[in-house]
């Protein structure tokens, strides 16, 4: 789950788009024409993972949803990729990598690490059969190397122990405490919004500084969780109605046609809403999607 307009790192790239191929290639392969063939690189068998060093633990919200859009729900793309981007990724997978910025990482590699968590929870079985299902529909599209792509992906996730997987939290954590752009999203959904009362403070402020700087998925906090933040109702205000409009522009993922973002508590009756700042946060959340600004 890495947030909406938060650009993944390199490791993340294969996975995104084998499954917007396998999107593609699902709702219609005979419309498609299949590039030339390059030959990719064979992945290794999975290799034996030393046990982490553990970071502090951190509560985590039972019962918590995913609302953020991740890797498995692939971007519609107008064409077959004709090249898909080898990760940098050794014979070792990609645990190692996790461990390492478990025990010695910096904030950002933190925040890659609680990213490739969920990009690696993505690499199951449900892209690989929308692969499976676009050869048997049209048999004369090659998709061989996308299937054997996302096999060699699952291959190196393998190597992510469900001990490195439980650290997510404490890593999306130490990245928002760094400033790292994005963390803070993606460590409220994980806490569902309430962590421990020592971050609370920041989190509530950080999220408010990446809205502000067109984090779409810290928009859809805030307004979802402004209760739990604590957040001031003029603030919370401004949020929800900025989210609202988001909403309303397609700015969230949709499933079948139907909007699967979810809602967020309207402004109380009279509450007094500030239209200057929604505008101004729809328009920079617009501009770093890289959609048309609302109608005046």
């Amino acid at each position: 789950m890495w947030p909406v307009n938060a650009r993944p790192p390199l490791t993340l790239l294969p996975l995104a788009a084998i499954a917007a191929a396998a999107w593609l290639l699902a709702a219609g392969p005979a419309e498609q024409q299949a590039p030339d063939e390059p030959s990719w690189p064979q992945a290794p068998a999975r290799a034996h993972m030393p046990q982490p060093a553990r970071l502090p633990a951190e509560p985590q919200a039972p019962g918590r949803q995913r609302t953020l859009p991740s890797s498995s729900t692939p971007t519609k793309v107008d064409r077959l990729p004709a090249e898909v981007p080898t990760p940098a990724v050794g014979a070792e997978g990609y645990g190692p990598q996790i461990l390492r910025a478990i025990e010695t990482g910096d904030a950002r590699q933190a925040f890659e690490a609680a990213q490739q968590i969920d990009a690696c929870r993505a690499s199951n079985e449900q892209q690989l059969d929308a692969l499976y299902q676009a050869r048997a529909a049209s048999p004369r599209l090659d998709v061989q190397r996308l299937i054997e792509l996302m096999q060699a992906e699952m291959r190196r996730c393998q190597t992510l122990t469900p001990d490195l997987a439980a650290q997510q939290t404490a890593l999306a954590r130490r990245a928002m405490r760094g400033g790292v752009p994005g963390a803070a999203a993606m460590y409220s959904q994980l806490t569902n919004a309430r962590p421990p009362a020592e971050d609370r403070s920041q989190l509530a402020s950080q999220l408010q500084a990446d809205a502000q700087d067109g984090d779409a998925a810290a928009v859809q906090q805030i307004a979802t969780q402004a209760e739990p933040l604590q957040l001031p109702p003029d603030t919370a205000a401004v949020y929800q109605a900025s989210y609202e409009r988001l909403r309303r522009a397609a700015v969230f993922p949709e499933r079948d046609g139907r909007d699967m973002a979810p809602q967020a508590p309207s402004p109380a009756p009279g509450q007094y809403v500030d239209g200057e700042r929604v505008g101004r946060i729809v328009e920079r959340v617009l501009m770093r999607q890289q959609m048309p600004p609302p109608r005046r």
